[in-house]
């Protein structure tokens, strides 16, 4: 799983997708861990299972390796599994759902363990590895560049040209730095994500300005 991707779902607010994504991680980790073991490659990741791998770490001996290799990344790989198929959608009415939270543990718990992989079997220069890992655990924004008007407006719930248009706005103020906007900007953000502005594109657009929305 490509966590740049993942951070990047999940700033566009797709945090159940972005959880359920983390289960590929998961198993990549699984199969990390098993190769560490065995020196065998398991591409099957089905007869993986993080109960089993965990135990087999925690059989050999204290130093054969590091804690976060026997016993922190496993519980937490056990973490986000349970977070994925556990907690899911199974909320009562009325709670506050901890989708926001969940999604933000479980990614900031993938950049720390692909950080302590590296940190422990790199083969590079410290200093490069060192601020690859300082990228890992510290860069928690959004990479603008990798979002597109199109999946932006795909991650929202739009069902008329006055909420596309607002969404527009924030999207040319978040990720372009565009401030102000004009018809211009509005017209050609259409043009890009393929849809067919409102003939009266202008009096929308007055409408919002005068109820506030800007």
């Amino acid at each position: 799983m490509n966590m740049k991707k993942l951070r990047n779902i999940m700033f566009l607010g797709e945090y159940e997708t972005a959880i359920n994504k983390s289960g590929k991680f998961v198993e990549t980790v699984l199969q990390i861990l098993k190769y560490i073991i065995s020196e065998k490659v398991i591409n099957n990741t089905k007869l993986l299972r993080i109960k089993d791998v965990s135990e087999e770490l925690l059989q050999t001996p204290v130093d054969t390796y590091p804690v976060s290799i026997r016993k922190i990344i496993p519980r937490s790989i056990n973490a986000i599994y349970t977070i994925r198929s556990e907690r899911g959608t199974a909320h009562k009415s009325g709670d506050i759902k901890p989708n926001i939270i969940d999604c933000n543990f479980v990614v900031s718990t993938c950049d720390w363990i692909l950080a302590e992989f590296l940190r422990l079997y790199h083969n590079s220069d410290i200093k490069e590895v060192e601020n690859i890992m300082n990228s890992l655990v510290e860069n928690k924004s959004l990479d603008k560049k990798e979002i597109s008007i199109i999946d932006f407006l795909k991650s929202k719930e739009i069902n008329n040209h006055s909420n596309r248009i607002m969404a527009m706005a924030y999207y040319l103020y978040k990720f372009k730095d565009v401030d102000p906007f004009n018809i211009k900007d509005i017209t050609e953000m259409y043009s890009i994500a393929r849809i067919n502005k409102p003939k009266n594109l202008n009096d929308f657009i007055s409408k919002l300005f005068k109820r506030n929305f800007y």
